[in-house]
């Protein structure tokens, strides 16, 4: 399948390849944004200090689970809401 051509926003009809492609990355960074830079930094003091899981909490998340849990879980999922 290939697409033979678009539609803009501005009602103009495009069929170039390279300009297909430049309307996609176009329309793409409209709805998605642009690249942004993100802190990697960690704060120390909150990494100790800060709120932790529950020895329960974390024998909770790292217990074993079979198909059958994994099955029941996505049935309880409500149909608005993605899996």
């Amino acid at each position: 399948m290939r697409l033979a051509s678009l539609v803009t926003d501005e009602g103009s009809t495009v069929t170039e390849s390279k300009n297909l492609g430049k309307e996609f990355i176009k329309y793409f960074k409209e709805i998605l944004g642009t690249e942004r830079t993100t802190s990697s930094c960690l704060d120390p003091e909150r990494i100790v200090f800060g709120p932790t899981l529950t020895s329960d909490h974390q024998d909770r998340l790292s217990a074993s689970f079979t198909e059958q849990d994994v099955w029941r879980a996505f049935a309880s999922i409500q149909e608005d809401k993605a899996p």
